[in-house]
C-alpha cells in the first residue's frame, strides 16, 4: 500500500506489518474501494461515520465556498463508528494527520476505548 502527499516526498508505505496492526486493519484493506482511493493522495483526511454524515459536511464546505480537495482534504465515511478504529490505525500507519467527526456514542463503544 502506498500513499502518495503533496510535498512530493517519498511516498509513504505500508509493506511488512506487524501482526497486531495487521489484525486491526487488516480487514478493512480488503474493502477498500473507489470511494476510498482518495485517502492515499490526501495530506489531511476527514473520517466521519456514515454517508449522510459525508453529505452534510461536504454541503457545508460547498456552501462556505471551500474546496475540501483544493486544500489538500477529502472527506471519507467509513461505514459506522464501528470502524474508526481501523482508520485511525491505517492512518497513522501512512504517516497522514487525519481528523475524525464522529458522535459522542462512538467514544462510548468498546472498540474505540481499547484501541484509540
Amino acid at each position: 500500500m502506498i500513499s502518495f502527499n503533496s510535498t512530493f516526498d517519498t511516498p509513504a508505505h505500508i509493506g511488512n506489518i506487524a501482526e497486531e496492526k495487521l489484525k486491526i486493519f487488516g480487514g478493512l484493506v480488503a474493502n477498500l474501494n473507489v470511494h476510498h482511493k482518495q485517502l492515499f493522495f490526501a495530506d489531511f483526511p476527514i473520517f466521519v461515520e456514515g454517508i449522510f454524515d459525508s453529505m452534510f459536511f461536504q454541503a457545508l464546505q460547498n456552501k462556505r465556498g471551500i474546496s475540501l480537495e483544493g486544500a489538500g482534504s477529502c472527506l471519507i465515511d467509513v461505514g459506522g463508528n464501528d470502524k474508526i478504529a481501523q482508520y485511525f490505525y491505517l492512518t497513522q500507519s501512512l504517516g497522514k494527520k487525519a481528523y475524525f467527526v464522529y458522535d459522542l456514542d462512538s467514544l462510548f463503544t468498546q472498540k474505540i476505548k481499547t484501541k484509540c
